[in-house]
């Protein structure tokens, strides 16, 4: 598995990304310490992605700040039990590609492990988006 800024993802066999925000480094000895938040399950017909809610957040407000118009009211898929439109998943995933290409394109002040990091897990998240559509759903750990 490897560790993104906000989403871990890792392929398995059942195609299952798990996402989560889990850990970072800080301090000058680098410690690991750990993030407490709580994942919304994003679940299509063959897939899913768990991602952390404050993430989700984050992705839902920077897609509509670079062109991404949902269907519904946006404070609406901060919440679970919708089921988002291939239609609306497809404008999502465009948006979050839109603004991979655009943070590619422009020189950001950041490791370039984070911009890795980033840029992979925007384009997770665009290719589940673009797969068609799916449903914000709770998530329980087992």
């Amino acid at each position: 598995m490897q560790p993104y800024p906000y989403i871990n993802c890792e392929v398995d066999a059942t195609k299952t990304h798990a996402g989560a925000a889990t850990s970072r480094k800080s301090g000058p000895d680098h410690q690991l310490w750990s993030l407490r938040v709580q994942h919304l399950r994003l679940k299509s017909a063959d897939d899913a992605l768990v991602i952390g809610e404050d993430f989700w957040a984050e992705i839902l407000e920077w897609a509509e700040d670079n062109g991404w118009k949902p269907h519904r009211p946006s404070t609406e898929y901060r919440s679970t039990g919708l089921a988002v439109t291939a239609e609306d998943a497809q404008n999502l995933g465009d948006a979050l590609e839109f603004i991979a290409g655009d943070l590619v394109l422009h020189e950001l002040d950041v490791s370039d492990d984070f911009m890795r990091e980033l840029l992979d897990a925007l384009y997770t998240l665009t290719v589940f988006f673009q797969s068609g559509s799916f449903q914000i759903c709770a998530f329980t750990a087992n």
